[in-house]
């Protein structure tokens, strides 16, 4: 059984991070989330998360947060190729020196199944996610390292007016994973010091095409909604003038050639199953009136 109690959490506020924080929660721990504009992020968080000022360009501010903490968890993105400043590597390595020095006893972080294939696909998130795995293996400090592939919340994000919009047409199935699911994982993991020190692939119960789960989502979420798609070339085309669309257009163009194998069993023997099959989600916010 591990003795950490007290997680701070570095982008609580995100789709990915919020599950994972109620699920710290629910589970008893104390969460403190860190963040650059504190009063936002205490208005999306649940009131039981301490929230503190922090930002990932200061260390000694990072050092300041893990104050009396045992542990920090990590959910980093790095928004366009063109930064300065890469939150998911250079970050990182900032909170390990901050991690050093308050003396935290461990390091849990989100990055992605595309790092066990770096030098396959070549894209420079999977590449700075890799960087950024290594550091903290080489740090010393104890880690715990999640490596997802879908995220349901995903097809949230994707619903503009009525319509869920995909991007392309991916023929490739992915093991979907409800955020819900994933934070009992991330809950699991702290618990155990069976888990220390290792990489874990992070997947769902079923592998679904990107249309197969929006179609299936959209039957229980809101039948009234469409699925349509915008071709890949558009986006890569939007992607000239933005930098969203141009991560967008590269993300998908990576998944069209990624295939999605099954190797979350370890996973499951040892952080628990997954529950959640798309239906499920789409229920859970259909009721809490997600958007």
């Amino acid at each position: 059984m591990s003795s950490l109690s007290r997680i701070a959490v570095i982008g609580a506020t995100g789709s990915l991070g919020k599950p994972v924080v109620q699920e710290l929660v629910r589970a008893g721990f104390f969460v403190r989330a860190i963040a650059r504009d504190p009063v936002k992020a205490q208005s999306l968080l649940v009131k039981e998360v301490e929230v503190i000022k922090g930002d990932l360009q200061d260390v000694d501010s990072l050092e300041r947060a893990f104050y009396e903490m045992d542990a920090v968890y990590l959910n980093l993105t790095t928004p366009s190729r063109k930064a300065a400043f890469y939150p998911e590597r250079d970050g990182t390595k900032n909170v390990i020196q901050a991690a050093q020095a308050a003396d935290l006893q461990h390091i849990s972080k989100i990055s992605g199944l595309g790092t066990r294939k770096v030098n396959e696909t070549k894209w420079w998130q999977h590449q700075q996610k890799f960087e950024a795995e290594q550091a903290i293996i080489e740090s010393g400090i104890p880690y715990t390292i999640f490596q997802p592939t879908f995220f349901m919340e995903t097809l949230l994000m994707l619903i503009r007016g009525k319509s869920l919009t995909l991007i392309g047409d991916p023929a490739n199935p992915f093991y979907w994973i409800a955020g819900e699911d994933y934070g009992k994982q991330v809950v699991a993991a702290l618990k155990s010091e069976q888990a220390h020190n290792k990489r874990y692939a992070i997947q769902g119960l079923e592998p679904l095409t990107m249309k197969e789960a929006a179609l299936r989502f959209i039957q229980v979420y809101d039948p009234t909604l469409k699925v349509s798609s915008i071709p890949l070339a558009l986006v890569k085309m939007l992607g000239l003038f933005s930098d969203q669309m141009q991560l967008v257009s590269e993300a998908i163009g990576v998944l069209s050639k990624t295939k999605d194998e099954f190797v979350s069993r370890e996973t499951w023997n040892e952080l628990g199953q997954p529950q959640m099959k798309i239906e499920d989600f789409a229920q859970v916010m259909r009721g809490s009136g997600a958007r």
